[in-house]
This record gives C-alpha cells, structure tokens and sequence, in this order.
C-alpha cells in the first residue's frame, strides 16, 4: 500500500480530500493530514510518505518550499500540486523539481481519479526499479549509527532519515522510523530537532556567532525566518532574545 499525505490550511479542504476517494482501492494509505507545509515537513521526515499532494500557497511554509525543501533532503516522493487559477503560474515553478502533475481547484472528483492513478502507477515503477538489498546491521546498531551520523552532520540542512537509512545503514526507511522511534520513545524529525537547538543554544551563548550563521552551523541553512520559528517554539524566545540574555548574565 502507497502511503500519501495532504497538506493544505483549510481544513474542511484537506479533511475532504482525505475522503473523497476510495483510496485504499487505489492502492493509497492517507496517512496523515497536515495544515501546512513546516508540519508536512516534520511528517515526511519521519513518515516518509511515496505520495505528497499539496497546496500551493499555504502560512509558514509554501508548497513549493515543501517541495524544495523534500527535495534537498533527498526525499523522491511524488509531488501533486493543488492550485487556485490565480495561483497556477507560481505553481509552475513546481517544474524545476520535476513535477508534472496539476490539479486546479475546485477538484473535480474524476479528475483526481484519473491523477492519482496516474501517480500511483509512477510509484509502482519507482518501487519495482529501485534497488533499501544490502546487508544490514545489527538491530542493536541502528539508534547509535543513527545518532552518530546526526551528531557528525548536524549541520547539512539536507539531513534526512532516508538518507541515513539507505547510505548508512541499507534499510528501508519506514523501518528505520519506527524503529527509531520504538528504541528511543522520540520521534527522528523531534530528535534532529532537539538536537539542532541545543547546540544553537550554546552556539548563541557563546556570542561569537551572529543568529544567520548560527543557523547555518545548525542545520537551518540560510532559512533564518524558520530557524527562529522552531527556537521560539522549543525556548519561548527568539535566538536573538536568548543570544542577548545569555551575554548580559544572571
């Protein structure tokens, strides 16, 4: 069974979607439901869904930086963008990425049929082509390499659990999630997460880094907007709030 996930900040719009179709007799598992593309992100790092159909444009995080996003962390599941007519040329802009498949709101039920079928028969072929047979570790190995491997690569904003499972250790990255998650009661996306902002926070304690190039050194990459979002979220303050509360001292 394929696994999809929809992203979209309309509820009644996404909540639809997940029931609009019979997708089990597609083939499709809706697996989770997201409001936009930062929640959809944390979801992908850990669900590591075949099928992604999204809206375009969305608060926080965009469709398109979803896409952008999956794509430098090397994620390959298939993109479907979903679009309002007044937002179907910046949809376009899907195609850098390789996607080709469209649907116009309002959505037509024949037609994400006929989409969807289309997508799930690209799945298939990527699935029936790909190559996660290797040996693999120890079970007992998995969290250490895991953790190892963040702890060397904290910075590489393209961090991925897909691509720790395949390159490191040779296994299909659905397993490797859950059992991350099973060893260690934490989420990977939630782990890397609390991981990046504890160094953040020694980084900015020490004050020898300004904010951009702490969340360089963290993995955030030049995102800046989205670093200070997720340190607000995990401290209740800014990085630049907790930067200069740490200089002044008690």
């Amino acid at each position: 069974m394929l696994r999809m996930i929809i992203v979209d900040d309309e509820r009644a719009i996404r909540e639809a979607l997940g029931v609009i179709l019979d997708w089990e007799a597609l083939g499709i598992a809706v697996v989770g439901l997201y409001k936009n593309g930062a929640e959809a992100f944390d979801a992908m790092l850990d669900e590591y869904p075949d099928i992604v159909l999204t809206d375009v444009k969305m608060p926080g995080l965009s469709g398109l930086e979803l896409l952008a996003r999956a794509h430098a962390a090397g994620m390959d599941a298939v993109f479907v963008i979903l679009s309002g007519y007044a937002e179907f040329e910046f949809a376009k802009e899907a195609m850098r990425y390789g996607v080709r498949h469209y649907l116009l709101k309002p959505i037509a039920e024949e037609q994400l049929r006929a989409v969807m079928t289309d997508v799930r028969d690209e799945c298939l072929l990527r699935l029936s082509a790909s190559s996660p047979a290797r040996p693999a570790p120890a079970s007992g190995d998995l969290v250490r390499v895991i953790k190892a491997y963040v702890r060397d690569n904290i910075a590489d904003s393209s961090l991925s659990l897909k691509l720790i499972s395949e390159n490191q250790l040779f296994m299909n990255a659905d397993y490797v999630s859950k059992q991350f998650a099973k060893k260690t009661g934490e989420r990977f996306s939630a782990y890397v997460t609390r991981k990046r902002i504890e160094l953040a926070k020694a980084l900015l304690a020490a004050g020898e880094l300004r904010v951009n190039e702490v969340a360089e050194q963290t993995g955030f990459g030049n995102d800046i907007q989205y670093f200070s979002r997720i340190f607000k979220k995990n401290t209740g303050v800014t990085p630049s709030e907790y930067q200069k509360k740490a200089l002044q001292g008690p």
